[in-house]
Formats: structure tokens, sequence, C-alpha cells
């Protein structure tokens, strides 16, 4: 008997069970109230909450929840090992599995499969809101391996979710690391503080509370960066932006790097868009990113659209910003791009490297905000922006910031990159998996090296 001859058929009903359980009058201080998003699933962050909870339904890890509106547009919650027993809507249906039969990380698995999202779309009652309750969910039918086969398959897709969130960690600490080290050198001006105290040199009123905390720290920082210490000024200057290290200037934004704007090629000539190999990015696509790294974007323009646009093509490095819908969006293009016109593009092609204004503009997103304009939605103009007063450290100074900084991003850049060919190893894994199609000696060769 092959191993998928051992699979068995049953509805959804036989193997979990409806749970209608109450909060009740209980203590439900540091009780979480999840909800459901689509795109993350269990989230702490309900977006409705009564003054009373007694009606709430209890969830435990292991369980599922989901609003029944909403279960045919993907939205489901899992309730994993990593998630506090908690409360959810008492409008939401909240089921457990029978882990004799169906494991339940399996199960959440079989939500992602398409013929999962196929039965969603059709399923349900009602004309207007259509609804899916769990008595259509148990009608489901379910084609489920024996449990340990189930086990197996969850380890395999397991591993390389693990290696994909160890990933997305790494670099949201490797994009702390960049932050703090801009907002250390070009805000605070810890280096030129300890130059100063070092040399006598009297320190700004503005500064003093800043330098007294430095200064309780330095004993625990030591001389690491002493070398590069050296090459920061020891005193301060008057500037409009208030004492900045002295040699160093201030400038406008827009006499620093070269600004564009975009557009987009008529979409109703095929001319422009089929076949399209170059890259075209809206706000849309920077709304997705979980970091400052863009790599991809949903459209591809010919090579016509590419002339159809004023800015045409820009370079690789170009620092992106959204001007609209909404203001602040922000990301180094790691590929040459063209851009519609709810961008601000920053060419770096003078003295200040991408990884300086990126941060830069980060640093000061409440300000541009400030300057945008619209009575539909706000707007910051080319117009506006480029009088924006920027800090220009010395040119030794910025290299070395740029030296860390782009090492760091490089680093990001490989684990986007990587996270990229694991998600689509991933989703090729899963419906073979699920479906038998693929054995699991087959699945774990294709992982093994990889996650």
């Amino acid at each position: 008997m092959s191993k998928k001859q051992m699979w068995r058929s049953c509805l959804l009903g036989d193997v979990i069970k409806e749970s209608t359980v109450r909060c009740g009058k209980g203590a439900t201080s540091g009780v979480p109230v999840y909800g459901v998003d689509r795109q993350v699933g269990l989230t702490p962050n309900a977006k409705y909450l009564s003054s009373s909870l007694e009606r709430y339904k209890r969830i435990a890890p292991g369980m599922f929840a989901y609003n029944p509106m909403r279960l045919n547009i993907g939205s489901i919650g899992f309730c994993s090992k990593r998630h506090l027993h908690g409360l959810v809507s008492p409008d939401y249906v909240v089921f457990s599995c029978d882990e004799k039969e169906i494991l339940p990380e399996y199960l959440y698995l079989l939500t992602e499969c398409a013929s999962w999202k196929s039965w969603a779309e059709s399923a349900g009652v009602g004309s207007v809101r259509v609804r899916i309750y769990y008595r259509e969910l148990a009608t489901q039918s379910v084609c489920l391996p024996p449990v340990e086969e189930q086990k197996a398959i969850v380890d395999i897709l397991g591993a390389l979710d693990d290696k994909i969130e160890l990933n997305r960690k790494m670099n949201e600490t490797q994009e702390a690391m960049a932050q703090a080290l801009f907002k250390s050198w070009f805000v605070d001006f810890d280096p030129v503080i300890d130059n100063a105290r070092a040399a006598g040199s009297p320190i700004p009123e503005e500064l003093a509370e800043k330098a007294e905390r430095r200064a309780k720290l330095r004993p625990a920082l030591g001389e690491i960066f002493s070398n590069v210490r050296k090459k920061f000024p020891d005193s301060f200057q008057p500037s409009e932006l208030g004492p900045i290290p002295r040699g160093w200037d201030v400038s406008t934004i827009g006499n620093q790097v070269t600004i564009k704007g975009g557009g987009t090629p008529r979409t109703k000539n095929p001319e422009f868009w089929d076949g399209g190999v170059h890259h075209w990015a809206t706000p849309k696509d920077m709304s997705k990113l979980t970091n400052f790294i863009l790599l991809d974007t949903d459209r591809k323009i010919t090579d016509a659209g590419v002339q159809s646009i004023s800015s045409k093509q820009l370079p690789e490095g170009t620092v992106l910003m959204s001007s609209r819908a909404p203001v602040g969006y922000l990301a180094i293009s790691k590929i040459p791009i063209s851009i519609n016109q709810g961008f601000i593009a920053m060419v770096c092609d003078k003295a200040l490297p991408n990884t300086y204004v990126l941060q830069w503009a980060n640093s000061i997103m409440d300000e541009i905000k400030q300057r945008a304009s619209g009575t539909t939605f706000a707007e910051i103009s080319k117009k506006n922006f480029r009088p924006i007063p920027v800090l220009v450290p010395s040119g030794d100074v910025l290299a070395e910031y740029n030296k860390t900084a782009s090492d760091l991003y490089d680093r990001i850049t490989r684990n986007v990159e990587q996270n990229r060919t694991l998600s689509d190893l991933r989703d090729t894994l899963l419906p073979k998996l699920l479906s038998g199609e693929l054995e699991i000696p087959e699945a774990e060769k294709m992982v093994e090296g990889v996650a």
C-alpha cells in the first residue's frame, strides 16, 4: 500500500469541535483580547472592544477563531504555541482539533492552500454579506495523512518558516543598529561631546543634558570607538539647526541630492505594459516592505513605458519616499527603478551617501509631514521638500558612517533575498506535500541546507 493510500477522506466536522466557552465573570486583567487580521492572522490588536468581556469567547493555543463574515476572504486566526490564552469577540467562531486525527498546525497549513481558498469563496449563506458559520465549515471535505506524516510535513515547512523569521529578526536588529548609529553621531553628537569634554571645550547649553547622560555612559563604553572619534571635531558652532559640530555645514536637501518625480504610462496602451521587464514602483510596493530595502515591484513596464516617464529609469541606490497616500514610506532601491507620481526620489550623486539620506529622512519625518498639504489627502511637493535643511558632516565622518551602514544594509539585502528564495520554496512545497504529490524524503532533501 502506498503512503497516499493510507490517507483518509472525511468531513472537517469529524475532526474539529466548536468551542463556545465564554469569559464569564472571571478576572481579565492581563488577558489579551485578540482580533483576526487577513494578513497576519491572530493579532492582539482587536479593532472593536466591548466595555464588558463576559460574553467574549476563550481561546487557547491550538485553537482557531474567525469572523463568519470574513472567512470567505481568507481571514482566519490560529492560536499557536507562542500565543497566550486569551479572548475573542463573541461573534467569532472558535474551534479546536481532535489531535488524534488532525494536528492544528497541519490544519493551519490547509487554510493556506488554493483548495481551501476556493471552498471559502463559494461557501457561506446570505446574499449581501456572506457568512460561513461552523455548520458550513464542518461540511468541508478534507483528505488527511496519518498524524505522523502530518507532523513531518509541519516540521519541514516549519523549518522554512523558522529560518524566514530568524532572518526577519536579524534585519530588525541591523536596521536598529543603523538608526542608533545615525542618532548617536548626527543627532546627539556623542563623539563630539566626548571630544569636547576631553579637550575642555564648552558644551552648548542645548546639549548640556545630553552631555551629562553621555558622561555617565562613558565608563561602560570605554574606548571602543576611539579611532572613529578622532575623525570628529572637539567643539561646536551655532547654526540654523542649533549647535552643530565645528566645521560641518547646513545645506538644503535640494542642494545635496538630485530630486526626481515620476509618472504613470498610459494604462490603456499595451505598448507600455505588455511584456514589461523594467521595475515600476508605486507607494503600494513600499507599503509591503518590512525594512528599507526595495528589490521588486508588482508591475513592470516596457522600454517604451520607461521613455514615457519624464524621470525615465532611476539608478540603483536611489532613496525613495512616498509623497502622498501616505507621505513617508522610505526605501533604498536596490534595482534600477521607474516610479509613479506618488514619490519624491533622491538620487545621491553628491556628498551625502544614500544610507545617510535615508536615515536623515526617517529622523525628520514629522517635519516632512508637517510640510505636506492637501484637502483630500496630504501630499508634499518637490517645491516644499527641496528647502528642508540638512546637516552636512565632514567627508571622512560620512565615509565612516556609510561604511558601517552599507555593510548593515548589504546584510539586510542578503537576508531579504534569501527569504524570497525560502518563501518561493515553501510555496512550491506546500500544495505538493498537502496533496501527497511529493513524499517526505524528497521534500527533506529540497529543504536540507537552506533551513
